[in-house]
């Protein structure tokens, strides 16, 4: 427990001060090498060296630099901007990612150095040396250990972010790394996998840790949070996502502020919960963008542009998030994937993927809670799939099972 303290105790200051001296930290920050300077970033292969990439810090930095390192496994669309966050914000950030492409994106995305990008990140080439065992550790020269980049020479991190697009992705993850994880690290999966599999993954890791599982996700000797998001892409960017959190209260609190870097968690429940509230909340958004985009094509058939149609549906009782922030029809809302071919969003795949979790949980419980939308909204989004859709945003469904245009929908009848 004595890392869930130190966890808490950072909470309990986090909440009381907001930022932190530079001279609190007590650790100097070493400058970058002069060719890493001017924003430039390293080729993908050089992330995996020994050496790490150094970020300055201004003299007064956020509430991150308060929090022990941080692991995070999966730059993918929604890992890489949420692992942004919590570089730019000053979190010492150790990442890995089995595609080195999805590495080198990674840095590329980060700030230029300024103060705003105030954390130390170093890249590993191996999933295991994120949680180096003391063995694999050398003695590190006086003054050296502890300070900054290492992943071999300094302390481990007590805290793993996993975002990754599988349950098989996330077990191989927590089986490779959770033997390994000091007493009290806190292991967060934010990825979405079902809810009974991810409580089996809890209740493995406390099996394999030595621990009896209360059902919270503790484990005793590491503390297993699930932290499903939502919001995107450009929630992920902006800090804005909703987190759903399913744990231990008290593990839950001592992660609060490493989680509220990313977005706004809200604790739900029980180890598991979390991906409850997350199947549910997929289940209205799948739900809602097919009705949005049959109501969209419907009207514009008939002669009414899709912007006219959203303008009244924001206003009226149709109202809803996949209308106004993430309209399915070209042109209506700026920055939506339907205005850039459906691309860079949450693909149909994964919808699909949500969806039959929500299917799954009916049907786990014997069939006595029925599914009839989800059962609707997967057949659309198979269709769209099956239509040419593959890998496009779910929003595509206009196009690809209503058949809209991909013109400017401002004026005239068609979609």
């Amino acid at each position: 427990m004595a890392l869930l303290r130190q966890l808490a105790s950072f909470s309990h200051r986090w909440r009381a001060t907001g930022v932190v001296p530079l001279s609190a930290l007590g650790t100097p920050l070493v400058p970058p090498p002069p060719s890493l300077g001017g924003g430039v970033s390293p080729s993908p292969s050089s992330l995996f060296g020994r050496s790490p990439l150094v970020r300055p810090a201004a003299a007064a930095l956020s509430t991150a630099l308060l929090l022990p390192p941080v692991a995070f496994v999966g730059l993918g669309a929604m890992g890489l901007p949420m692992a942004n966050r919590l570089a730019a914000a000053g979190v010492r950030l150790r990442v890995y990612d089995e595609s080195p492409a999805a590495v080198g994106a990674f840095f590329d995305s980060l700030p230029p150095l300024s103060a705003a990008a105030g954390g130390r990140v170093t890249a590993v080439e191996k999933l295991e040396e994120l949680f180096p065992l003391s063995s694999e550790r050398p003695h590190a020269p006086a003054g050296v250990g502890g300070s900054g980049g290492d992943p071999l020479t300094t302390p481990p991190p007590i805290a793993l972010i996993t975002m990754l697009p599988s349950t098989a992705a996330v077990a191989a993850t927590l089986h490779a790394l959770a033997p390994r994880a000091p007493v009290g690290a806190v292991l967060i999966d934010m990825s979405t996998i079902p809810p009974a599999e991810s409580r089996a993954l809890a209740a493995r890791v406390a099996a394999v840790m030595g621990g009896g599982d209360d059902g919270g996700g503790s484990g005793g000797r590491v503390h297993v949070l699930d932290a499903p998001v939502s919001g995107g892409t450009a929630a992920a960017a902006a800090g804005t996502l909703t987190i759903i959190v399913g744990g231990a209260s008290d593990s839950v609190a001592a992660v609060t502020p490493l989680l509220s870097i990313m977005g706004r968690p809200v604790h739900v429940g029980a180890c598991g919960a979390g991906q409850v509230v997350k199947a549910a909340n997929n289940l209205v958004l799948g739900a809602s963008m097919a009705a949005v985009a049959e109501a969209t094509a419907l009207a514009a058939a008939a002669g009414v542009p899709p912007v006219t149609t959203a303008g009244v549906l924001a206003t009226s009782s149709g109202r809803c998030w996949a209308g106004d922030v993430y309209h399915p029809a070209p042109g209506v809302v700026a920055g939506a994937p339907a205005g850039r071919g459906y691309t860079g969003g949450f693909r149909v795949e994964l919808m699909r993927k949500d969806l039959g979790i929500a299917q799954g949980m009916g049907t786990a419980r014997g069939g006595k809670t029925p599914t009839p939308m989800a059962d609707a909204a997967a057949a659309v989004y198979r269709q769209m799939s099956e239509g040419g859709g593959q890998g496009k945003d779910f929003s595509g469904v206009f196009q690809y099972v209503y058949r809209g245009t991909k013109g400017d929908n401002r004026s005239g009848a068609g979609a």
